[in-house]
């Protein structure tokens, strides 16, 4: 008779370490799930369902930064492109359409006859 056997314990699932600041960081400068799961040498689905929160709090993060850069670069007058993207953002203004050119007066002619101007109006003219 075979001698009897113990079963085997539940294998338990061991998490790797993964350093949730390191996550945070790669998140705020945009590093796509893939390229985090690459860096810290687990899978995607590792990041997606255990730093979820970290990843998303880091892009929120790294548009923040940004931002105060944009703001920044603008209002130093470093960069006069930045200042007319958030004019057009924050501001509502527009790039001048062509329709808007078309429905100005560029010229007014006006004739008089010389009948109709009196002494009063030759000092003015």
């Amino acid at each position: 008779m075979p001698a009897h056997r113990k079963p085997k314990p539940y294998k338990t699932k061991k998490f790797m370490e993964i350093d949730e600041k390191l996550v945070l960081n790669l998140a705020k400068i945009w590093c796509t799930l893939k390229e985090i799961a690459t860096i810290c040498e687990c899978s995607v689905d590792t990041i997606e369902n255990r730093f979820r929160d970290t990843v998303d709090k880091g892009y929120d993060l790294g548009r923040e930064t940004l931002r105060r850069a944009q703001w920044a670069a603008a209002i130093e007058g470093k960069s006069v492109p930045m200042m007319i993207w958030l004019g057009k953002q924050k501001l509502g203004q527009r790039e001048p359409s062509p329709e808007d050119h078309d429905n100005q007066v560029t010229e007014v002619a006006i004739t008089v006859h010389p009948s109709q101007v009196t002494n009063e109006n030759r000092s003015n003219v």
